[in-house]
């Protein structure tokens, strides 16, 4: 694809608005390089390859047209290369160049004793290479803009150049229309097309410089919201997250991926890896990695590091506009997170089926296995089936029996209480309560159902060396009992179901209520030898 070229001109006018008390911007020109003595339009620049056939480097090249009729020096002129916002700037200062009037000259980064033919002048390694996309090239006077163009992408083997049906000036290469892609043949420079030191040929029938083209001539646009999702990502993998990291899109639109950038948010999107056109076709799943081992299969750099702790996003963007994104709460090792074909956002299964590295469970470049259905507020899981949650009701849960005071173990650890539950229901979210206040809801997403008639023993340890030997634990009770003056009650939601109040404990003997409600002592010994019936039905008081 051949982007296209503009001239900032808004540039040009703010550089003056801020420097007006010292320039006078009346007509008067912005400050020039002592060294120099060039004035806007002197030279225009006319030519680039920035993408050359193979390795860019040293095959690079720009060419600066002399409008005028007499020789002009390029002395204290600087050549800019930058982002087409204007960071991540370089530059290189000429020395004493005369460029004859009517001339054009072409400077390119080959080293001076190992210039190409069709290359008058060597600017070394001052620029580095010149960037493929989304880049401007400028000439300077001190602050004085002699000449700039930005152009958005490059194709490999064809130079930008001016239309050569009418004399260069540095208003017609503002036009977008008038550039295009050079397609004769640079002599002596195989798979390059270009016009370096003369006279550019008409842009007629030319390719003009806006569009990408797929296979069949069918003009490209960069994607928008729609034509890609980010479907999974590994930001935590079990390994070196700096070569490790992967991130996967999937395309589904036929489209352009040229300016195509992934970031963390919208200011820090990283570099585009694409460079000139670079067509995808509808249904494709590009795997950008860190480094060519990120994943069994990466097809372009991941230009940007994921974070692994706290709510994290990964944005999506082209042209300067988001396309997609995604947001996660931390990333556990070794695992993905992933977006099904329903939208379902969850990590990726553990398991040997679901490895593709040793640690790393995730399916960069494949289909991403089905999630786990969503559950929502007031839901649980039934054999993986979310449904709503059955809350048992005030009076369907009874504390029949608690151990306040144990003698055959620590006093803490040998505690217990039990439950009787009436009728069918899920605990979830169930709490405990004392004179102390409430404790965290008993939590899962699978439902905590009990049968009408269950038995339930919360214990503070399901220890039976700690316990007292209680004969099994079915939870953990999560609140401490006073030996006396105690108050302790069951509660869903801060709605209390059922309670007790105790004065005293019998120190070694649990307290309980028999079928008929009355309270007494227990008289059955249990496990190491204290009294009780933990798990069992209560014996008739007295």
């Amino acid at each position: 694809m051949v982007g296209m070229l503009r001239r900032p001109r808004a540039a040009t006018r703010e550089i003056c608005g801020l420097l007006s008390l010292v320039c006078g911007c009346g007509g008067d020109p912005l400050p020039g390089d002592p060294g120099c003595d060039v004035a806007e339009g002197d030279f225009v620049l006319t030519e680039v390859l920035a993408n050359p056939d193979g390795a860019d480097g040293t095959n690079e090249y720009v060419e600066i047209h002399n409008p005028g009729s007499t020789g002009r020096s390029l002395r204290g002129v600087v050549l800019a290369s930058s982002r087409d916002d204007g960071t991540g700037r370089v530059e290189h200062r000429f020395g004493d160049i005369d460029v004859a009037g009517g001339a054009y000259f072409v400077v390119g980064n080959a080293d001076a004793d190992q210039l190409p033919d069709h290359v008058d002048y060597s600017y070394g390694s001052g620029l580095g290479n010149l960037r493929n996309a989304t880049a401007k090239l400028s000439l300077w006077c001190g602050q004085r803009l002699i000449d700039a163009v930005s152009y958005q992408s490059t194709r490999d083997g064809y130079a930008l150049i001016l239309d050569g049906e009418v004399l260069p000036n540095s208003d017609r290469n503002d036009d977008v229309a008038e550039w295009c892609e050079a397609l004769d043949a640079i002599q002596g420079f195989a798979g390059n097309s270009g016009s370096p030191g003369m006279a550019n040929a008409s842009c007629d029938g030319a390719p003009v410089a806006t569009t990408c083209a797929d296979s069949n001539g069918v003009s490209l646009a960069s994607p928008v919201v729609g034509d890609a999702v980010i479907t999974e990502w590994m930001a935590n993998p079990r390994g070196l997250d700096a070569d490790l990291e992967w991130v996967e899109v999937t395309f589904t639109s036929t489209v352009d991926v040229s300016g195509v950038r992934l970031g963390t948010g919208f200011d820090d999107l990283g570099a585009s890896p694409f460079t000139g056109c670079s067509p995808v076709d509808a249904g494709t799943t590009v795997v950008f990695g860190a480094s060519p081992g990120a994943a069994p299969r990466v097809d372009a750099t991941l230009n940007v590091s994921l974070g692994n702790v706290g709510p994290r996003g990964i944005v999506l963007a082209a042209d300067d506009e988001v396309v997609d994104q995604v947001d996660y709460d931390g990333a556990p090792e070794g695992r993905a997170w992933q977006v099904d074909a329903s939208g379902l956002l969850c990590l990726a299964p553990m398991g040997p089926d679901y490895e593709y590295a040793e640690g790393n469970a995730g399916s960069p470049g494949l289909p991403n296995p089905t999630c786990p259905p969503a559950l929502g507020p007031g839901m649980c899981f039934d054999d993986g089936v979310p449904r709503d949650i059955r809350p048992p009701v005030a009076g369907s849960v009874q504390v029949i029996e608690w151990m306040a005071s144990p003698v055959s173990s620590e006093n803490r650890t040998g505690e217990w209480v039990e439950v009787f539950v009436g009728s069918d229901a899920d605990l979830n979210g169930l709490t405990w309560s004392d004179l102390t206040g409430p404790s965290d809801p008993l939590e899962s997403t699978t439902c905590i159902h009990v049968a009408a008639g269950t038995l339930l023993v919360f214990a503070r340890s399901d220890d039976p060396a700690l316990n007292g030997g209680l004969p099994f634990v079915d939870y953990v009770l999560p609140i401490s009992l006073n030996n006396g003056n105690e108050s302790i009650s069951l509660e869903l939601g801060g709605t209390p179901l059922d309670s007790v109040t105790y004065d005293k404990s019998e120190p070694g003997t649990a307290t309980q209520f028999d079928g008929f409600g009355v309270r007494c002592l227990a008289s059955t010994s249990y496990g190491a030898g204290d009294f009780g019936t933990p798990g069992a039905p209560n014996p008739l008081c007295p």
